[in-house]
């Protein structure tokens, strides 16, 4: 499979990166007439260069000018290896200082630096602007590297950097072709009779022409109809490839740089992200606490406030954890690395990294539960990760496609620290497969007790209560799986009783009011004399007298449902206990004697007409006296054997 590696042109403006990839490649990446006419790269441009030993080169030439800042931070964001130029007459200058920091944030794994120009100095003038570059780049990914003297004039020196950087390559790892489909949007074309077009480097994963892929953050789904790579169409791309993609049914509006591809379902929107920040010792500024800043992100830029953690600000050359809050929504991923520049200005004090897409905002009083999650992060301890969220998330189960998707961990490891910690009981696993701390729940056990019988005891005319108002009755939120696995646990002690409806709890007894026996006893009466007529809360209120309204009424109904001296119907109208059992007594009869009962029986058993019936014949069904088979019923005990 080929190996694709993306490198970066960096440097001051005029220092001659346009010119060298022009003479290495023979493609000119300036393609705008504003750029030819001044003379100056105002965005990235890219050039295919070398394709050798199943490795294949893009180079991207990136603006040197101060004042085109973000399309420098886009073309530098996905490189693999950097061509650092220094022009010999002009050495070190704030770019060439500037475009370093970039790469260093952005990882780049190696390169060169290129002394363009070298026919314009002697040789005194070229060994002093060497030993610059050696100071400047001690300490980075390139110290040690080659620094190879280069001119346009006779083309001096390229075949040097052309061994050079394909050495560098071979020594470069794979990108990930394992991990899901990403792509940054860097370039947006419409063209006639095809559409919209969007280009830029694979991060991760392959993609397929007709393949389906969804645009973030907006999260519209969309397909790839072709791709295309340096102007050759390809039914292929993977990681590392430049590649244009023809997206299918999309109009311009509908994407713009700074959005990107994923497969479907992989990617997630959020306005918060924690990163480990470093400010460069040359910065001049803080960082301070709740300070509005520029985000470079891949090809995005957002502005965001930054929350730091534990202190006021991050000095010139310290780093902290911070917490962005973006002005808008946006899909990037934990690991994601990134640069941060002041609002006001084009200059970049420093960057970091992404370390997780939180569940919560910051604050000082939830410090103790975010730092341990952070620290973990940045030491790469998956099972360290595990441990804080359980803390963190105390009272929800956790899951470990959650915890991957949020912290960048691969879901393998995220599952062996779950099986570490279910083998020696650390933690206990819910039925869908989320885990919790096994010391938790002996506390939860209780909390929910108390809570379900300060429900009972609490509520007018209740013997019983659901998980629902156990869940209202908890001094803090818990999630209902949770709840559940505690109601288990106190069912299977006896300390609390399954029923119809919810739970009960053993030795508590309701003591009615002498005003609610009168009711009781009213409604018990009037349910014998409506016989198997079911009647409703309402017409009860019509038809009697007494100090009660309809809510006090429908109470007491509930009440004596719950303790089954009222049967209650789906409809919410009720009948007698006694009258059902006359009405299961003629059904059991009429299905023996016919083989079945259907609705038209319903006149003979009920002496009531279809509609009213319907809702006895449903509780019928429902309490498992009978079954259901199209129109007709039999009894249940018949179709068991």
């Amino acid at each position: 499979m080929t190996q694709y590696i993306t490198i970066g042109v960096a440097g001051h403006v005029d220092h001659g990166k346009t010119t060298l990839v022009r003479c290495l490649t023979g493609v000119d990446t300036d393609r705008m007439k504003e750029e030819q006419r001044r003379g100056m790269s105002m965005e990235s441009g890219i050039a295919s260069w070398l394709s050798e030993n199943g490795i294949s080169l893009a180079l991207v030439d990136v603006p040197g000018h101060t004042d085109f800042l973000r399309n420098t931070v886009r073309g530098l964001s996905g490189v693999d290896l950097a061509l650092l130029i220094v022009a010999a007459d002009d050495g070190v200058m704030p770019q060439t200082v500037e475009h370093l920091e970039i790469l260093k944030f952005f990882s780049a794994k190696g390169g060169l630096v290129v002394l363009t120009k070298s026919d314009l100095v002697d040789d005194e003038t070229l060994e002093l602007a060497e030993l610059e570059i050696r100071e400047l780049i001690h300490g980075s990914f390139l110290e040690g590297k080659e620094v190879v003297a280069f001119s346009a004039m006779d083309l001096s020196g390229s075949a040097q950097i052309r061994d050079s950087i394909m050495k560098e390559a071979c020594r470069m790892a794979c990108r990930s072709h394992l991990r899901p489909f990403r792509l940054w949007i860097d370039r947006i074309t419409g063209i006639s009779g095809f559409g919209t077009v969007v280009s830029g480097t694979v991060l991760s994963g392959t993609l397929n022409r007709d393949e389906q892929v969804e645009i973030m953050p907006s999260g519209l789904k969309t397909r790839a109809r072709f791709l295309e790579s340096h102007g050759v169409r390809v039914d292929h791309a993977a990681a590392g490839q430049r590649i244009g993609i023809n997206l299918n049914k999309t109009t311009l509006t509908d994407v713009c740089r700074g959005m990107s591809l994923r497969q479907p379902g992989t990617g997630v929107v959020s306005s918060l992200a924690n990163a480990d920040v470093r400010v460069l010792a040359s910065a001049g500024t803080p960082l301070n606490n709740r300070m509005r800043v520029k985000l470079y992100i891949g090809t995005l830029c957002v502005n965001a406030v930054a929350v730091v953690m534990k202190q006021q600000g991050i000095h010139p050359g310290n780093r902290a954890f911070v917490q962005f809050r973006f002005s808008e929504p946006v899909s990037i991923d934990p690991r994601d690395r990134f640069v941060v520049a002041l609002m006001n200005r084009n200059r970049i004090i420093g960057g970091g990294v992404i370390l997780e897409i939180p569940v919560e905002k910051y604050t000082e009083n939830r410090a103790g539960r975010i730092l341990p999650v952070l620290d973990a992060l940045q030491s790469d301890d998956a099972e360290g990760f595990v441990d804080a969220v359980l803390v963190q998330s105390v009272n929800a189960p956790v899951f470990a496609q959650d915890l991957a998707a949020r912290s960048g961990f691969s879901l393998e490891r995220i599952r062996e620290a779950f099986n570490r910690k279910q083998a020696d009981r650390t933690v206990m696993k819910t039925g869908d497969g989320g885990v919790y701390l096994s010391d938790y729940v002996p506390e939860l056990v209780e909390r929910v007790y108390h809570a379900a019988r300060r429900t009972v005891e609490q509520g007018s005319l209740k013997s019983q209560v659901n998980s629902n108002e156990i869940r209202d009755a908890l001094d803090r939120p818990v999630s209902m799986d949770l709840i559940q696995e505690a109601v288990r646990a106190l069912c299977g002690k006896g300390r609390l009783i399954r029923s119809q409806g919810g739970y009960t709890v053993p030795g508590f007894s309701i003591t009615l009011t002498d005003d609610e026996e009168r009711l009781k006893a009213r409604l018990l009466g009037y349910a014998e004399q409506s016989g198997s007529v079911p009647f409703s809360v309402s017409r009860f209120c019509r038809e009697t007298e007494g100090p009660w309204n309809e809510d006090k009424v429908r109470r007491m109904s509930y009440f004596l449902h719950s303790l089954n001296l009222l049967v209650k119907l789906n409809n919410n109208r009720f009948i007698s206990v006694r009258t059902m059992e006359r009405i299961k007594t003629r059904v059991k009869g009429h299905i023996l004697n016919h083989g079945s009962v259907c609705l038209a029986d319903c006149q003979e058993i009920t002496g009531n007409s279809r509609s009213t019936s319907v809702p006895v014949f449903e509780y019928l069904d429902s309490v498992g006296f009978t079954v259901r088979n199209g129109d007709l019923r039999i009894l249940a005990e018949v179709c068991h054997t």
